[in-house]
């Protein structure tokens, strides 16, 4: 993880606890890469938690360009409604 990174992680087996959640390490590091991609979004709330995205990663069975493209539709409309 990122110095930046603030994130309380709990080891259990193969899964990590983080922010509440479970996930693997291959899902916490495109969580991290679609935080990072996402980062100019004007997101609040949970829709700028990394549980929030944790699940559009998951939906697009961890493709990163299908879940940002998706994650980027669900805000812009959001932002529209």
């Amino acid at each position: 993880m990122a110095a930046a990174d603030t994130t309380k992680l709990v080891r259990d087996g193969d899964t990590d606890k983080r922010a509440g959640f479970e996930c693997t390490d291959e899902e916490w590091e495109k969580v991290v890469q679609l935080r990072e991609r996402c980062a100019d979004l004007p997101v609040q709330g949970y829709w700028g938690t990394e549980q929030c995205m944790h699940r559009f990663i998951v939906a697009r069975k961890l493709d990163l360009d299908a879940a940002e493209k998706q994650y980027r539709g669900a805000i812009r409309w959001r932002k529209v409604r």
